[in-house]
């Protein structure tokens, strides 16, 4: 099964933003990476799980399940701008993530109109977190962290959240046990103008995944490793 591309919208200073499509199934799930362009090492492991879809070997059983239970669409880089700079924002210095309500982004309105387009029913918001944070008593990195966005207040706003937390839930559980004291979970404030909060209110699950920082590893390679393993497993 290969991977299709297409040119879905154009950054502020007209970069390409590229969607990509892989496989037949009736559940569609949407990745994203590089909303902020200084976060490279999520959208590298979205580039491992596309790489792992192509590839031929002993797992191939598994490709073909989910060849044919899932439609996956991909936008590897979200802020083309930012990127080349290697900054945060785009090129207007707005944080795309915070832009969910307003849309002053073009890359905003075009991941909102793929979104509209794919409807998808699972979300996976990419990103990269930074080495500050650690956790436990030891204070070791958190090489992964995860977040299962709010939705507002109210018993109806939280079985979407729910749905999410389960997905994190069984996905952590899944990962080897050398993983299970390096991987950290975010605080559910409610952020109005984020992505994923936003899309939460809307019905639609979204799991957050941060690539963090590992002892010894200025590359980040644990962390890319770490976050292909989720994604897969999730």
């Amino acid at each position: 099964s290969s991977l299709s591309s297409a040119v879905i919208g154009r950054s502020y200073e007209d970069r390409p933003i590229y969607g990509l499509q892989w496989g037949v199934g009736p559940c569609r799930v949407l990745l994203w990476a590089q909303v902020h362009g200084n976060e490279p090492t999520s959208a590298q492991a979205l580039g491992d799980l596309m790489h792992w879809l192509l590839s031929k070997d002993e797992e191939d059983a598994l490709r073909e399940q989910l060849r044919e239970r899932l439609t996956i669409y991909f936008i590897p880089q979200v802020n083309p701008d930012g990127a080349e700079r290697h900054q945060r924002r785009n090129a207007q210095q707005i944080d795309i993530n915070r832009d969910a309500r307003a849309q002053q982004t073009p890359e905003m309105r075009v991941l909102q109109r793929y979104i509209e387009e794919v409807q998808p029913a699972w979300c996976f918001n990419l990103h990269d977190q930074r080495t500050r944070f650690s956790l436990g008593a030891e204070r070791r990195p958190a090489t992964l962290s995860f977040l299962a966005a709010r939705s507002g207040s109210g018993e109806a706003s939280g079985v979407v959240q729910r749905r999410a937390m389960r997905l994190i839930g069984a996905t952590a559980q899944a990962l080897p046990a050398a993983w299970q004291g390096q991987m950290g979970r975010f605080s559910d404030a409610f952020y109005p103008t984020a992505l994923g909060d936003t899309l939460h209110q809307r019905g639609l699950p979204t799991l957050l995944l941060e690539c963090g920082g590992a002892q010894a590893d200025s590359q980040r390679r644990a962390a890319r490793q770490g976050c292909f393993a989720a994604l897969l497993e999730a």
